[in-house]
């Protein structure tokens, strides 16, 4: 079963706290934390590609809300 196939995405309010407090996007390594430890960049891969598949998901959901918005 592929892992990111019943990804979910956090409320966009909490993923700006997070970045507001921890300066990088949640489960990924901060800019320090690569430059200290060095990067897999498989493992990168995977994560961004995770990124984008919870981008896509909201993106969809905003439209949806859009298209709710419109009827009314």
């Amino acid at each position: 079963m592929c892992p990111y196939s019943k990804a979910t995405t956090a409320p966009p309010c909490l993923v700006g706290n997070f970045i507001a407090t921890h300066k990088h996007l949640p489960e990924l390594p901060s800019e320090c934390e690569v430059l200290e430890q060095g990067l897999d960049v498989a493992e990168m891969n995977k994560l961004l590609l995770q990124k984008v598949e919870e981008l896509t998901l909201y993106m969809v959901d905003l439209q949806k809300q859009i298209t709710e918005l419109k009827k009314n």
